[in-house]
């Protein structure tokens, strides 16, 4: 199965569903956010008598796609003659598993009789075998509603107005009856059953005759019975027809858009907008939990799969929701790892969101990725320490767990082997231990605030010794190592020593030999790690050598260092470099707006996208550049040349003294 980059998504902490830039339908999750997959091909097409069918997808076409809300994505489409127009409304209901899709054709005459087409290949509950499909005749004037149906999970999509055409077959290729290769021909057989890998294929009526505008609208309904898919497509239907929601009366998107800066470029104001809207997206309702990202690789063919509640990340974002005033409603999340701790006290790579353990690379002892648990307790006491409030019992013997394991895990003040921030070397971290110490810190603070002064004591003293052996272990005088392997120091450049100062804080500033090394270690990420990027901004590599996703920029390490360089705030030059990264990150998103995990500083290539790391750092970093530089946030004008790879021009702008590998 190839691996596609989804551009937009939908999420109403049900549900979450991926579109592609031609609103290729690409993932509906049901019935949570992170399983199964119920899609593997969702595409339209129209065929037009003058010259054939073309789907959507088709590079000729004109494209044209906006996040409106967590509930609305609206795409369009120029034919390549230019005689078609075409507007898809993707509209996801507020609290069912129900989306509609409208399409509204506008054409030349030359365009008349042009029918659209739309082809599904279901994969219900996450299976590609074993579904039966089939055309029922509903209501009393017996409307055509296509559905299918695997053991527990059930869809039914109908047209408005009605299917002209329809296919039901097999979705093998070279299939007989294949629905996706009769819809090409421009006939659909009128079949209307079939078992096994299936697929099924819908049209219209001609459209345009005699008018320069049509629409058309596919509601998709999902349930447990075919009584519950059908029933939620009926009431579909009698809603409001035209109603769009244009926001979602939740927590998050309502929140953080209430407060978003007021920044001139326009890049900047949508990608705010889109990330607000990832992180709605990515909170599952029923599990109180965040997703990494929206799954695009289930077969982790390509890479370790995504959809899945990493506690590394669902610690940034807490932690950035709590900075940005938006965490109130979010303590749940810590009852859902108070349920997913194992025995010992330690936290796991990452989890389903039903909190069992999903597929990982780290699960045994010598290998275990330690930040994961400090992480937690260190956002337990961030989320008590801004709200003022001490959590439940259930959660302060999570963190004490938790503590003791981290205790255990160490020797001399230094943690134990395990796997790095990356999840791609073993050893003993820089970043790692830094996480130790933010633990230990906030694990003395909640203790001292519960009246448990002797535990207080114990972890300010654990807290102390780690970073006394961080000092002592992995500074070498010019800079912090990456890490140490095996007996071997690993001098390697990484952008995660900058966790230093944002956003665990270890770093003293007003201390002299401690601003130094924060100091040093943004220098070394500047000097080594950075890259210009086309339109004149900064993007920072994960490390030396990084070959993932290949070799591109991370949009985490760029606002790392952005953020990190906000931490000097009498350094006029690093204040700029902040406003560079912000501006490469909002320049390369998806075509949707959306910020992935990895982005081509010289291109339009993207993985991994709806990062919700990377979405929750750059609603931080934009909000506190809009308060630093008000009015003066302008937009980095954007200079129009070719990808220029490894080793362009230099940007005019760079202040002296700051190096960057450009």
């Amino acid at each position: 199965m190839a691996v596609f980059q989804p551009s937009a998504f939908l999420g109403n902490g049900r549900v979450l569903i991926s579109l592609g830039r031609s609103a290729e339908l690409m993932s509906f999750f049901y019935p949570r956010c992170d399983y199964p997959n119920n899609v593997r091909e969702g595409l339209s097409g129209v065929f037009d008598p003058e010259v054939g069918f073309i789907w959507l997808f088709d590079h000729r076409w004109e494209r044209y796609q906006e996040f409106y809300s967590p509930l609305l994505v609206i795409t369009r489409l120029t034919s390549p003659d230019r005689r078609l127009r075409i507007v898809v409304e993707d509209v996801l209901d507020e609290e069912e598993p129900v989306l509609q899709r409208r399409w509204r054709l506008e054409g030349l005459p030359t365009a008349a009789g042009v029918r659209l087409f739309h082809y599904f290949e279901l994969t219900l509950g996450g299976v590609e075998q074993q579904q039966a499909v089939q055309i029922l005749r509903v209501g009393p004037k017996g409307k055509p509603v296509v559905t299918q149906w695997f053991q527990s999970v059930w869809c039914a999509v109908q047209g408005d107005p009605d299917f002209e055409g329809w296919q039901c077959g097999k979705s093998h290729h070279g299939s007989h009856n294949h629905p996706k290769e009769a819809m090409v021909r421009g006939h659909l057989s009128g079949q209307s059953l079939e078992i096994g890998r299936v697929g099924f294929a819908v049209s219209t009526p001609p459209l345009l005759r005699g008018e320069r505008q049509s629409s058309w609208s596919l509601t998709l309904s999902f349930g447990k019975t075919k009584r519950e898919a059908l029933a939620r497509l009926e009431v579909a239907r009698t809603k409001k027809r035209h109603s769009i929601p244009s926001a979602r009366s939740l927590f998050l998107f309502d929140n953080l858009l209430g407060h978003r800066p007021k920044v001139e470029d326009p890049k900047v104001q949508l990608t705010y907008r889109t990330s607000a809207g990832a992180l709605d997206c990515l909170w599952d309702r029923r599990a109180q939990a965040f997703l990494a990202a929206p799954e695009f690789d289930p077969t982790f063919e390509a890479s370790g799969g995504y959809g899945f509640c990493w506690f590394r990340d669902a610690a940034f974002v807490i932690e950035s929701l709590i900075r940005l005033g938006a965490a109130q409603g979010l303590k749940e999340f810590f009852s859902f790892c108070a349920t997913a701790q194992s025995e010992e006290g330690y936290f796991h790579q990452r989890y389903w969101l039903d909190g069992t353990l999903a597929p990982a690379w780290s699960e045994d002892h010598d290998c275990l990725q330690l930040d994961q648990t400090a992480l937690i307790v260190w956002a337990v006491g961030r989320w008590e320490e801004e709200t003022g409030y001490l959590l439940d019992l259930p959660i302060w013997t999570t963190c004490k767990k938790a503590l003791e394991f981290l205790e255990s895990r160490l020797s001399d003040g230094l943690h134990a082997s395990g796997h790095d921030l990356w999840e791609t070397f073993q050893g003993t971290f820089t970043f790692t231990q830094a996480c130790f110490v933010a633990a230990f810190r906030a694990g003395a603070q909640m203790a001292q605030a519960r009246g448990f002064y002797r535990e207080s004591q114990r972890w300010q003293e654990a807290a102390e010794k780690a970073k006394k052996a961080l000092f002592n272990e992995l500074w070498t005088g010019k800079e912090f190592l990456r890490g140490i392997q095996g007996k071997r120091p690993d001098p390697t450049p990484d952008a995660s020593v900058l966790g230093l100062l944002f956003p665990l804080n270890i770093l003293d500033l007003s201390e002299k030999s401690e601003r130094k090394m924060a100091e040093a270690s943004v220098n070394n990420v500047l000097y080594h790690l950075t890259t210009a990027t086309r339109e004149g901004g900064v993007a920072v590599y994960r490390f030396a050598g990084d070959g993932y996703a290949g070799g591109m920029t991370s949009t985490p390490a760029t606002l790392w260092l952005g953020l990190s360089c906000l931490s000097f705030p009498d350094r006029q030059d690093w204040l700029t470099i902040a406003h560079k990264v912000l501006t490469a990150c909002a320049h390369h998103t998806t075509p949707g707006g959306f910020l992935a995990e990895m982005f081509n500083p010289w291109g339009d290539g993207y993985w991994a996208a709806g990062h919700g790391w990377s979405c929750a750092w750059f609603l931080v970093l934009a909000r506190r550049l809009g308060t630093t530089m008000g009015n003066r946030f302008a937009l980095v004008r954007y200079h129009q040349k070719q990808d220029s790879g490894v080793g362009g021009e230099s940007d005019e702008s760079g202040s002296p003294g700051v190096h960057l590998r450009f």
